[in-house]
Formats: structure tokens, sequence, C-alpha cells
């Protein structure tokens, strides 16, 4: 068994799984089953013996709907949910304002192909006046 060094970021990562899974109150079984991986083998990921590939960040992340991003970045499980939650409804409204937004933009071009049509109109039957009094 080749044994490799645990880095600062593999520790933060482990210890976020495991407070996020205590903060649920979940057991390692629960998370083991999940991920259809043994209770061993998700002891080692929480332990730090596993180096974590990015499918199973993924599926850990997906497990505990954070990103791995915040997985990684800090090992205070009040400000990872905490902020999962704000970023999440944030992300919600800024969505919403985004398609508001997007239908005003698509009104507006809308509004702009109609005046543009107008003009041309207006330029078209002033030329053909123009033309006919040159006559």
């Amino acid at each position: 068994m080749s044994k490799f060094k645990i880095t600062q970021t593999h520790q933060i990562l482990c210890n976020n799984i495991k407070n996020l899974r205590q903060h649920y109150n979940w057991n390692q079984e629960r998370i083991a089953k999940h991920m259809e991986i043994s209770v061993a083998a998700f002891s080692k990921i929480e332990k730090g013996y596993t180096n974590i590939n990015i499918s199973r960040l993924e599926q850990i992340s997906v497990i505990f709907e954070v990103n791995i991003v915040e997985l990684l970045q800090t090992d205070d499980v009040e400000k990872i949910t905490f902020a999962t939650v704000f970023n999440n409804s944030e992300l919600v409204q800024i969505n919403n304002k985004l398609m508001e937004c997007n239908l005003e933009i698509l009104n507006l071009q809308f509004k702009l192909t109609e005046l543009r049509d107008l003009i041309q109109e207006e330029n078209n039957s002033g030329n053909k006046i123009s033309r006919g009094k040159n006559k």
C-alpha cells in the first residue's frame, strides 16, 4: 500500500467532509451507501488515508449539496452551509433578474427592428417621391 503526503488542502477537505457529516447527524454508513462504497472506504476518505479523485469529490459535493470549491476552501462547516444557502438563494435572485433583463433586451431589439423597418419604408417612399419630382 503506497502512502502519499497529506497536504493542507487535503486535510481541510477531509475535515470538511467529516464536519458536514456530523453537522447533519449522518453516520458514515449513510454516506458510504450513497457513494456505493464500503464504510471502511469512506472512513479512509474522512481520515485522509485515501486520495480523493474528482468523481468522488463530485459525489460528496452532491450529497452535502455544496460546491466543490467550498469543500476545499475552509474547514468551518457553518461558513460552508451558510455560504451555500446564501449563494443559492442569491443566485436564484440574480438569475431571475438576468431573465428579466434578457426579456427587456429582446423587447428593445424588437422595437429597434420595427423602427428600422419603418425608417427604411419612409426613406424608400421618400426616395420614390423625390425621383418622381425629378422626372
